[in-house]
């Protein structure tokens, strides 16, 4: 018997390291479950937690000279832009979270943001035609670079698609520049979408068919636009109207699942509109309203 002791110890031991040396699994993080919205007028950052209801009430995070566009990384920091820059919220923001402020200079009203594919946070401003850039946001803001391009004419919301295009929309002119990743310090656009006159585009999202919706701020309606981009005037695919008594739409979002999320400025006491996805219509009205007034910017995050 004591001829077969080694043998046996070695394939239990050859065992326990082939199993060791599998790879790690990785748990994917939990769906974020929260729903932040910014108010402009009001001057605070709120959140709605899941799930969502007519019933639902906000949470007030903190009160913000004049909060827009929000945006969230990969673990759940936000970040939104204010007026001489942004406000950063460490994951799990709450009511004792401390903001952390990052100046831009010459910032003269800073208003879409947007963290990247790639991990780096944009925020555009509207009154200086201007994109600036940071790298590692979630840990220490760097400022990458300032760009103004001459198609810039109001810069506002921002999307991404699959390939890491990015979207903006220009409120000034009624397009959308169309950049394309890494576009590096001087870019030129690979597209400029000129949507229908009269169009005054505030809000963008980007779903998982690479279709672009654009929130037209003069209307309330959300134009929905299909690949491919090129330069040219475009008609939208179909357009989802405004809730009724709703109107001035800013920013958009979406959920993992496809449902999109509209906040109305103003219009009534229910101001952030849920649309069930992740197919949408020109007869696609609203799921629920969410209650809450002067709504902007909305994002979700855990």
């Amino acid at each position: 018997m004591k001829r077969f002791s080694v043998p046996a110890l070695f394939i239990v031991a050859a065992m326990g390291a082939g199993c060791y040396k599998n790879p790690t699994i990785a748990i994917p993080p939990p769906p974020p479950s929260r729903l932040f919205v910014s108010q402009f007028n009001v001057g605070a950052l709120n959140y709605f937690s899941q799930p969502f209801s007519a019933a639902s009430t906000p949470t007030t995070i903190a009160a913000i000279v004049h909060p827009i566009g929000i945006a969230t990384d990969s673990v759940g920091n936000l970040f939104v832009a204010v007026g001489n820059g942004f406000d950063m919220f460490a994951k799990p923001a709450t009511s004792t979270t401390v903001p952390v402020n990052t100046p831009i200079a010459g910032a003269g009203e800073p208003y879409g943001a947007l963290v990247a594919h790639n991990g780096n946070l944009f925020i555009t401003d509207a009154a200086v035609n201007t994109l600036s850039v940071f790298s590692t946001p979630a840990t220490a803001p760097t400022l990458v670079q300032t760009t103004a391009i001459p198609q810039f004419n109001r810069p506002e919301g921002m999307s991404q698609d699959l390939g890491g295009d990015t979207f903006i929309a220009q409120e000034g002119n009624g397009t959308v520049v169309v950049l394309a990743p890494g576009f590096g310090a001087a870019p030129v656009p690979i597209a400029v979408l000129t949507l229908p006159a009269g169009t005054a585009p505030v809000g963008l999202a980007s779903d998982s068919h690479d279709n672009l919706y654009v929130a037209d701020t003069n209307t309330g309606n959300i134009q929905v636009y299909t690949p491919p981009w090129a330069t040219a005037p475009r008609v939208p695919a179909f357009v989802i109207a405004p809730p009724a008594g709703l109107h001035s739409v800013d920013f958009l979002t979406m959920d993992p699942s496809g449902n999109l999320y509209a906040a109305y400025e103003s219009g009534g006491p229910a101001n952030v509109a849920i649309y069930a996805g992740p197919s949408f219509s020109g007869a696609t009205t609203p799921s629920l309203l969410l209650p809450i007034t002067d709504a902007v910017g909305v994002a979700f995050a855990p």
